[in-house]
């Protein structure tokens, strides 16, 4: 469907970027219940987990091939504070981000 496409691109280019329902909405001239419904029904995962997860991809992706801070990288990965990023890769890896990387060096 080009407009779960569209959709799909658009958080890809920005997920680093403030990025919200609402935000998205107004750019892409999509109601946010329409946009919702497209990732809850069609994509079965929410606009804040799809968003997390392409920010967790970018922030591991920086701590695997950078020394920057663990801070640094969530922030510029786009998470809105360090605590958001450390619950999510909690979530996600079963470990905080300080402990992956001490298992990757």
């Amino acid at each position: 469907n080009a407009t779960i496409t569209q959709i799909l691109n658009y958080c890809q280019e920005h997920c680093t970027e403030p990025l919200s329902l609402e935000l998205l909405s107004q750019e892409l001239g999509l109601s946010v219940s329409h946009i919702s419904r497209i990732f809850s029904k069609k994509l079965k995962i929410s606009f804040s987990d799809y968003i997390n997860g392409l920010r967790l991809g970018v922030a591991v992706n920086l701590m695997n091939t950078s020394k920057i801070t663990v801070t640094k990288a969530a922030a510029y990965a786009g998470f809105p504070t360090i605590r958001t990023f450390n619950r999510v890769f909690l979530e996600q890896y079963g470990m905080t981000p300080s402990q992956y990387r001490k298992e990757k060096s």
